[in-house]
């Protein structure tokens, strides 16, 4: 084999080199990269037709902007979130019987603030209360 036919298979291997890096740094932006925030639950409010209620507290919820949303103490993630218009994060679980839980995180306040809203129509729960990102 000649040193020029050397040459030229090092030339080829450096070009498809550089082409598959820069192929692979384009795609690098429309990867996601999961946000996840730790939203601590201050005062709260459940209404429904015959009663109304000061709540206290619902608790931790844990939000993985990939994989949807849970209450701390259960290990599956439900629902999906998107990025918001007004608010950054606004997250959704939905089921057939028209129950609905939402989660819409703020960053636009310090801290970050949450609301929580959950319903079926004939009630309606709601807690708000800050985040921090983990």
């Amino acid at each position: 084999m000649s040193y020029s036919s050397l040459f030229e298979q090092h030339d080829n291997f450096k070009y498809q080199m550089k082409l598959l890096t820069t192929i692979t740094l384009l795609c690098l932006p429309l990867t996601s990269f999961a946000e996840i925030y730790s939203c601590t639950s201050i005062k709260g409010k459940y209404i429904n037709h015959d009663l109304e209620a000061n709540l206290n507290s619902g608790g931790v919820y844990i939000v993985d902007t990939d994989r949807g949303m849970r209450y701390s103490l259960m290990t599956d993630y439900m629902g999906a979130c998107k990025k918001g218009e007004i608010t950054t994060w606004n997250c959704e679980i939905s089921s057939a019987s028209d129950f609905v839980t939402r989660i819409d995180i703020n960053e636009e306040y310090d801290p970050i603030n949450f609301v929580y809203t959950s319903t079926d129509g004939g009630y309606v729960d709601s807690y708000v209360g800050t985040c921090v990102k983990i």
